[in-house]
């Protein structure tokens, strides 16, 4: 399964996926830019940066895949994507369940920051 045998399948594991969020974080880097050019940014680098980091990690993503194929690359991808399985209802389309916000009110006190906003628990 996903427990590797030795530190090297860990390392490659690791390096496969820290390289595909580093080309995902540059690419989305790349998009913002051209989509919304006037926003302000904290810091500003120049866009060959980001456009090399997007080159070096797809080589370094797909290379290894090309070079040994082996199955706990499939592994990481999915394991990787399955977070869609939570992302897309719970922050896409802003599930909420109204038992759950109540459980969170006794775990974190009297407030609760929900969507940004800081909602206050009514006693009653």
């Amino acid at each position: 399964m996903m427990i590797p045998g030795d530190i090297f399948t860990l390392i490659d594991v690791f390096s496969f996926a820290a390289w595909l969020f580093y080309g995902s974080t540059m690419g989305a880097v790349l998009v913002l830019r051209y989509t919304w050019p006037n926003a302000p940014r904290p810091y500003k680098v120049p866009t060959f940066i980001p456009v090399l980091v997007l080159i070096i990690s797809a080589y370094l993503v797909v290379g290894p895949i090309v070079q040994n194929p082996r199955i706990e690359f499939l592994y990481a991808t999915i394991f990787i994507l399955s977070g869609l399985v939570f992302y897309m209802p719970f922050v896409a389309w802003k599930l909420r369940f109204k038992w759950l916000v109540s459980e969170c009110f006794l775990c974190f006190g009297s407030s609760l920051a929900i969507d940004g906003e800081f909602v206050q628990k009514v006693e009653g």
